[in-house]
């Protein structure tokens, strides 16, 4: 008989090991379950699970339930580790299963499972003024938008306050309006908690709302020729005399008057919004009173402008 040489040995060999392999992997196949017996909030601890292994060859096996990590105490487990109360959502446990095939042998399995929270709902905070308010209109009304995107399904809402910084109490209002002061970081934190219909606490916080003083800026000359740079009496915000889009955002109230050189009062306006050009008035000097109300304090602004280059 012909000797087979060492390599067609080798050869057979591995064969042999991954033939014997591939038969304990196919005999090792066992499946492991678990159901959800409870959701929790996505900040709760109340979440249960039941897990259970079973093979379909071996209806007989029996099988040992060990949870990895310490994230799971044994005051949580039951039923051979099989049901765990007070889970979170949205946590990774790590189950090992213990597959008894006889005395001396048996074949393990890990899974891990991340068990499901009750949706929370999607809140959209909004305010008006938007993103500023100054102190001396400091007055601003906050609501809430319940699921503004439409393709989200609806999560009822069965309670809801508010927290303002700086007030002590809670507003239950769906439009609160708030009067702010100064606050060391000139930003103010908005906090809505909700309740959903299935009993989850939720905590929404805004804090795009900076706080102000105001600092206006009032130009000494405008051009008003038409070509579309300092065509406006435009008072401005900051040292940089960023352009004012309405002074009733500012204070309470106000009101503008321009005189000439006889004090005759010749533009008025208690609505100013930066539009005035000057009207048919020649090039030449100009007098303003700027008086505005704020909740702090009242405020004269006057001085003078010049018209020039208008063409007239």
């Amino acid at each position: 008989m012909k000797k087979l040489s060492s390599t067609y040995r080798f050869i057979i060999l591995v064969f042999a090991i991954l033939f014997s392999f591939n038969e304990i992997n196919a005999q090792s196949r066992f499946n492991i379950h678990h159901e959800q017996l409870k959701y929790t909030c996505s900040n709760g601890e109340n979440a249960e699970l039941r897990v259970w292994a079973s093979d379909d060859n071996n209806s007989s096996a029996t099988y040992k339930y060990k949870w990895l990590g310490d994230n799971i105490k044994p005051i949580q487990l039951s039923e051979n580790n099989q049901h765990v109360i007070g889970l979170k959502a949205y946590t990774n446990y790590v189950l090992e299963v213990t597959q008894m095939i006889s005395l001396n042998d048996s074949v393990v399995q890990i899974d891990t499972i991340q068990l499901k929270a009750y949706p929370n709902p999607t809140i959209e905070i909004s305010s008006d003024p938007q993103d500023t308010v100054y102190l001396d209109n400091p007055y601003v009304t906050w609501w809430f938008t319940l699921n503004p995107n439409p393709h989200d399904s609806i999560i009822e809402i069965s309670n809801f306050f508010w927290e303002f910084e700086g007030y002590e109490q809670t507003f239950t209002d769906e439009r609160p309006t708030v009067t702010y002061s100064e606050t060391e970081n000139d930003h103010t934190i908005t906090k809505l908690h909700v309740t959903s219909d299935y009993g989850c606490d939720t905590t929404y916080t805004d804090n795009h709302l900076w706080i102000l003083p105001v600092k206006l800026k009032i130009p000494n000359i405008f051009t008003p020729n038409g070509d579309g740079v300092n065509d406006y009496f435009e008072i401005g915000y900051g040292d940089e005399g960023k352009p004012i889009n309405d002074l009733n955002d500012y204070f309470l109230s106000h009101k503008l008057t321009v005189i000439n050189r006889w004090g005759r009062v010749i533009y008025e306006s208690k609505d100013y919004k930066n539009d005035w050009d000057g009207g048919s008035l020649p090039d030449g000097t100009y007098f303003y009173v700027l008086e505005c109300k704020g909740k702090t304090q009242d405020y004269r602004y006057q001085g003078s402008v010049m018209i020039w280059n208008s063409g007239r």
